[in-house]
């Protein structure tokens, strides 16, 4: 490795530190951070943190400067994180962008510290120094992980010197011969093999197809996987006979696919990530979660276990879809209008809005199936009665607490439901799609998984049923997003779990696509995501007509919707 191609910032004569360069000093130091104010602390590390990376610090105290601040950091990274991590988007405000960017910087400054303290061990023949070099590396990787999901994290593109300096840290410590020693952070043992591994599994997984926090969630997972992936050197004259996922160790690339009977110049260069063992084992793994699934539990551990099983399902096919378009796109600009959720979808291509205020229980059938439900409920003859009322008859304090539409007001509703239509602009479109660009600040609050109706901006034009697949930023005002076409005409249907996962809930909005009503062999059901399971059964309204049917196989689920395919019953 040459210490030259790390990139630290230029040492500045007369620097000062702000502390003397004491173990006592710095202790006195942390122990006066308000730790309770996480940003005021956030501002003091990174004032810390900014003239120690640009003063000539001495090594010894360098390295218990950056061994103290690591603990300091991941709990003010952590503590930022779930700040803006929640909600419809991370750039909801103007907090939470400063949050993000205290972040960036606090991780980038952190890099700094590592890096410049192995320029200073670089050269050093001593061997008692060993130990700070490959614990400075391990740590030099671990943060430049932090630094790539946090992209993947908020859909922005991946800035460049990064896989440049993970794989420059990862020759040179497979070289030294400390790429597995182990560290504990966080209460998990890791090495910088591992951190190297574990984000090239990730990235093959193609992290901008993941949803909210999930790259989060599958970087961890990947450290139970890691050791089962390898990298190979391809063989002289290697073209491949399938595509292949490869690195290139020299440059500053990411992970990519290599098509079948590619012809390479660089093939030495390269290195062949293997993920037969990790495949196999994600399905093993899938299989003994569905046989977990069997056993009675609690119904919070059963959803946890069906949300593990659900990214599971979406890994695997990740890892299986190493060719994620079979259709041709066209370059076609053209200006669209989009509507999210299930609720808007539903709303969209329903003949009437969407409400269950004129549904009744026998609308559902649910009155004879007495197996299920036990004594069918009696209807109410008149108001229910409120321990909230007061002299005036005519008036609830808990009506008018929760609820936004008063009694009085119901006959001057809209009789059309209230619908956000954003603007976009489709860049390029396929059998399978569309990609469009937003703008970021349009309050376009799209997430991977959500449900979308997309039209052409013209009077009268129809609506079209997607998903969104993948999103990304491409600059700091625009935003682009894959949208998969799922059906040019759904049809909107009401549902009720009669037996199974989700029976006793109230009545749900649902989509049939794949076909033109509940007797088509093809036809498949979007339901609300994490309510119901393989094996529930549903009756189902469509129009004036109600049928029963099982849910029978769970072809994909997101934080919105799940896809089944059903029979009838």
């Amino acid at each position: 490795m040459c210490a030259a191609k790390l990139s630290i910032p230029k040492q500045e004569i007369g620097c000062e530190l702000g502390i003397n360069q004491t173990p006592e000093a710095l202790k006195l130091w942390l122990d006066s951070l308000p730790v309770a104010d996480v940003e005021k602390s956030t501002l003091m590390a990174l004032r810390l943190l900014m003239a120690a990376n640009r003063c000539g610090l001495d090594v010894t105290f360098h390295l218990h400067l950056m061994r103290s601040l690591v603990p300091l950091v991941d709990h003010l990274v952590s503590a930022l994180r779930a700040k803006y991590s929640t909600g419809e988007s991370p750039y909801s405000s103007e907090r939470n962008i400063k949050r993000i960017e205290a972040v960036k910087t606090l991780l980038h400054e952190m890099g700094h510290g590592f890096k410049i303290a192995i320029t200073k061990l670089y050269g050093s023949a001593d061997p008692a120094d060993r130990p700070h070099l490959s614990y400075c590396i391990f740590h030099a990787a671990r943060i430049n992980a932090c630094r790539l999901i946090d992209t993947y994290l908020l859909y922005e593109p991946i800035l460049s010197e990064i896989w440049g300096e993970l794989s420059l840290l990862y020759r040179f410590a497979v070289k030294q011969g400390i790429h597995q020693d182990r560290y504990t952070f966080r209460f998990i043992e890791s090495s910088t093999e591992q951190v190297y591994m574990q984000l090239l599994l990730l990235a093959a997984i193609n992290p901008y197809r993941l949803m909210r926090g999930e790259a989060q969630k599958v970087y961890n997972l990947m450290g139970q996987w890691s050791h089962h992936a390898k990298l190979v050197s391809p063989p002289e004259d290697w073209q491949p006979d399938t595509s292949e996922l490869v690195v290139n160790i020299n440059s500053g690339e990411p992970p990519y696919l290599v098509a079948a009977g590619s012809q390479l110049d660089n093939a030495s260069e390269l290195r062949i990530v293997n993920v037969s063992v990790v495949k196999k084992y994600l399905d093993e793994q899938a299989k003994l979660n569905v046989a977990k699934g069997d056993d009675k539990r609690h119904p919070t551990k059963d959803l946890n276990l069906r949300l593990q099983q659900d990214m599971m399902r979406r890994l695997i096919e990740g890892w299986r879809s190493d060719v994620d378009r079979t259709n041709q796109r066209h370059v076609q600009a053209e200006e669209m209008e989009l509507a999210l959720g299930i609720q808007n979808s539903h709303s969209l291509f329903a003949a009437r809005p969407s409400s269950f205020d004129d549904l009744s229980l026998d609308d559902f059938g649910l009155v004879p199936l007495e197996s299920q439900w036990g004594n069918a409920p009696r209807p109410q003859t008149g108001p229910p009665g409120s321990v909230f009322k007061i002299d005036d008859p005519h008036r609830d304090i808990w009506q008018d607490k929760n609820t936004k539409v008063g009694s009085d007001d119901i006959e001057n509703e809209d009789s059309e439901p209230l619908l956000e239509v954003y603007p976009a602009k489709q860049i390029d479109v396929s059998g399978g799609g569309f990609c469009v660009e937003f703008d970021l600040n349009s309050q376009l609050l799209a997430k991977v998984g959500d449900l979308a109706c997309v039209r052409r901006a013209v009077d009268e034009a129809p609506w079209r049923l997607c998903d969104v697949r993948w999103q990304r930023s491409i600059s700091n005002t625009m935003g682009s997003m894959g949208l998969r076409l799922l059906s040019e005409r759904p049809l909107a249907l009401y549902c009720k779990a009669l037996g199974g996962q989700g029976s006793g809930g109230s009545e749900q909005l649902a989509l049939l696509i794949c076909g033109e009503d509940l007797c088509d062999s093809e036809a498949q059901l979007l339901l609300p995501a994490s309510i119901y399971d393989v094996g529930t059964m549903l009756s189902v309204k469509e129009a004036n007509k109600n049928s029963n049917v099982v849910l029978t196989e769970k072809l994909e689920t997101t934080s919105s919707f799940s896809r089944f395919k059903f029979r009838l019953r």
